[in-house]
């Protein structure tokens, strides 16, 4: 597990996939990429911890749209991929659709100062597995479908 947002790590990501598809080699995998807008400066402005904190809150939010659906995964500094077995990339777009909106209406406010932190945004992409892809050209081609 990621230690900063709880949610699975690339290695465990590996591993369903490859539990998913020997279960069925013909099985479909959609994902959901999510990638924290302007999080650098973000983090610039306001310092790592609360960066820390903002996203484990993000990533909350993000795997409360899928349950046990699916696999939500912290796959680098400011983005997430959420796997989900037996769906469509039409499903999978509404679901994006909702963690955008979800995310957009959070809110934060710094405890030490009260300050209200600015709103954050997402931008998503989606992508479909094709059978028994290598698992970092599919995490590529998914990044590739991010739109800003």
């Amino acid at each position: 597990l990621d230690p900063v947002t709880g949610l699975h790590n690339r290695k465990a990501m590996s591993k369903h996939v490859e539990a998913w598809f020997n279960e069925d080699a013909d099985r479909d995998i959609a994902a959901i990429v999510v990638s924290v807008d302007h999080f650098s400066q973000f983090s610039e402005r306001f310092g790592a911890l609360i960066g820390d904190v903002i996203l484990s809150k993000i990533a909350k939010k993000v795997a409360s749209y899928v349950d046990d659906s699916g696999l939500p995964v912290r796959s680098a500094s400011d983005e997430f991929i959420v796997l989900l077995p037996d769906v469509d990339g039409g499903i999978a777009s509404e679901i994006a659709e909702k963690i955008k909106q979800g995310v957009e209406k959070l809110r934060f406010v710094s405890v030490q100062s009260g300050v209200r932190l600015p709103k954050m945004s997402i931008s998503c992409g989606i992508s479909e597995m094709k059978n028994k892809e290598p698992i970092n050209q599919f995490i590529n081609r998914s990044r590739k479908a991010v739109t800003k």
